[in-house]
Parts: C-alpha cells; structure tokens; sequence
C-alpha cells in the first residue's frame, strides 16, 4: 500500500519526525510518501491559497504525478489542517484512495470556535508569536501540542533551523488559518475512515473529532494521554490503530 502522508498548521514533513520509522515498523510493507502544503517546507517559494479547495487542488496535481512513478492502491494519513484537505479531497474524488485516516481535525458547523481552537491553546499561541527566539518559538509550540514527547528541547532546536521567516510565517498562517475556518464536513464518505484523537489535546477540544466520526460514520480510537500532535507523542500508538483498522 502507498500512503500519502499530511501535516497540520504551518507544519511541513521534517515536522514528522520518526513517525515514518514508527509507522514502518508496524507497516513494513508500506510506502510513505509526504507532501508539503503550497506555502511551507519545499513548496515555500510559492503562496498558499485562501481556502481548503485550492490547497488540496494543488496536492491533488502534486500527487497525481506521484502517483504516474508508483502504481497500486494508496492511503491517506492526516492530522488536523491536513486531515480537512483530505475530508475535502475524498469529498471530490472518492476514487483517489482506499483508506483514510483522520487525526485531531474538526470542522465548522460542527463545533463552536472555541472548541475548534481551545482557549487556553489561543493564549498560548498568542505567548508564543511573542517570543523572539526561534528556539524558544519551537519549544512553545512544542509544549502546547506535545504531552508526551522527551526530547522536546532537541527537536525544538531541529524545527527552529527549518523555520520560516518570521515574515513568511505569518503569511502561511494567515492563510492557512482562513482556509481551516471555513471548512465544513456535511456527508459520509465513499471512502472507508478511520478517526483518532486525543482526550488531552490542550489545542483542539478532542469532541471535535468525536462529531466528524458521528457525522462521517466512522471508527474513533481515542488516546487517553496525548497531546494534538499525536503521531509525535505516541506514533507506534498510531501505526497500531491503522493496522488493526485495516485487519478488521
């Protein structure tokens, strides 16, 4: 199987970190493969669109040329902004995958503002874009999405090498924030879901994924300890889930 993996808010797929490894280790016979957002990581000379329809256009032109060099069924895994352009995706072109996996996500029509981006998560973003460090930029985000992780300070200083200009920063989120508010979930899938989530994500409140698998008819797997960024704290957790998904 191929996956197509996705990341979140003004991520990019360095920001994955060893979750590959960790999903290999379950899935050792899978291919993963990642794409950036326009705006981020190795699309970062180019600007993001304003809504969720243009960006998942542009990954969709991206992959199908992917998909020309590596024949067979292919997998979605997502987690939060990437999981709407995969809920939008699937939406138009049900036929591109099999299976999708949804992490961390919510929509609007669904769930109020501020359970879509908690408060507490709110002020702690509004201390992080205070801070001048890139270093200290990175350890915020990091302890506002990660419960679990250790070595938070060593990626932090990873991720703060990779960063974007601040200027280039608060574009994409801009953009990227815009995108995500207007996204909206109406209808169950063609294709086969499977939704995780985290009882303790501090940034967005764990009922949003809860309402997007009542409203999609789908499976939601709920971990009791993570953080938002749950293939970061615990992605054998996660490699797990799928592979018994995919077994049942």
């Amino acid at each position: 199987m191929n996956w197509l993996f996705l990341r979140g808010l003004v991520r990019e797929q360095r920001h994955w970190a060893d979750f590959p490894e960790r999903f290999r280790a379950v899935h050792p016979q899978a291919r993963i493969f990642m794409l950036d957002f326009p705006g981020i990581g190795t699309e970062i000379e180019r600007p993001s669109p304003w809504d969720l329809e243009g960006i998942m256009r542009d990954l969709r032109n991206r992959w199908r040329r992917l998909r020309e060099s590596q024949p067979g069924p292919w997998a979605l895994l997502s987690i939060s902004l990437g999981s709407m352009a995969g809920v939008r995706w699937a939406e138009e072109f049900p036929a591109d995958f099999e299976r999708i996996v949804l992490i961390n996500t919510s929509a609007s029509g669904l769930s109020t503002p501020w359970r879509r981006l908690a408060p507490t998560g709110l002020a702690d973003l509004g201390r992080t874009i205070l801070r001048r460090s890139p270093v200290d930029k990175e350890m915020a985000i990091l302890d506002m999405v990660s419960n679990l992780r250790q070595d938070r300070r060593e990626l932090a200083e990873a991720w703060a090498a990779i960063a974007p200009s601040p200027a280039k920063r608060a574009d994409i989120f801009a953009r990227q924030v815009a995108a995500a508010l207007r996204f909206s979930c109406s209808a169950p899938l063609a294709v086969p879901v499977l939704v995780l989530n985290s009882a303790k994500d501090r940034m967005v409140d764990a009922s949003c994924s809860r309402v997007i698998a009542e409203r999609l008819g789908a499976p939601l797997i709920t971990h009791p300890e993570a953080g938002h960024d749950l293939p970061l704290d615990d992605g054998t957790w996660v490699a797990e889930r799928v592979r018994d998904w995919l077994k049942a």
